[in-house]
C-alpha cells in the first residue's frame, strides 16, 4: 500500500517502536506528514531521493503488518465513481461525528463489508 499523507498522530503511531534513526524519522515525517517530495527531502538531508524512497518503502512495508487503528490516513485510490462518492460521504460523516464509539462501529462495519466484497470477487465464478 502506498502511503500518501498521514496525520501527525498516525505517523507517530506507525513509527512508534520502529528502529528508525532520528534523522530517518524526520525525513519520513517531512515526506509523509508535510507532503514534501523525496527529492526535496533528500537534498535537505544530503542524501539521494532513492535513499528517501527506500525509507518510505520500509515504513510502508511495516504499515501493512501493523494493527490498523482509527487514525486518519490520506491516500490515492482508483475507485468506481459510485463507490468514490459514497466513501467521500462516509469520510465527511465520520469526521463530523463526535462519538468515538459510533465512529468505530461504522468504520468496522464498512471494513467488514469491503473485506467480504473483495473475498466474493476473488472466489471462482460459479
Amino acid at each position: 500500500m502506498k502511503l500518501s499523507l498521514l496525520t501527525p498522530e498516525a505517523f507517530d503511531r506507525l513509527t512508534h517502536g520502529r528502529r528508525f534513526r532520528a534523522r530517518t524519522r524526520e525525513m519520513l515525517r517531512e515526506v509523509l506528514v508535510e507532503g514534501r517530495s523525496h527529492r526535496e527531502v533528500g537534498k535537505r538531508y544530503g542524501v539521494s531521493a532513492q535513499r528517501v524512497s527506500a525509507a518510505v518503502r520500509a515504513l510502508e512495508d511495516s504499515f501493512q503488518t501493523t494493527q490498523p487503528g482509527m487514525s486518519w490516513v490520506k491516500m490515492r485510490l482508483e475507485l468506481p465513481e459510485l463507490l468514490a462518492l459514497e466513501m467521500a460521504g462516509l469520510s465527511d460523516a465520520l469526521k463530523g461525528c463526535p462519538d468515538p464509539e459510533r465512529r468505530g462501529q461504522a468504520t468496522r462495519a464498512v471494513a467488514n463489508s469491503a473485506r467480504q466484497a473483495a473475498e466474493s470477487l476473488s472466489d471462482p465464478a460459479p
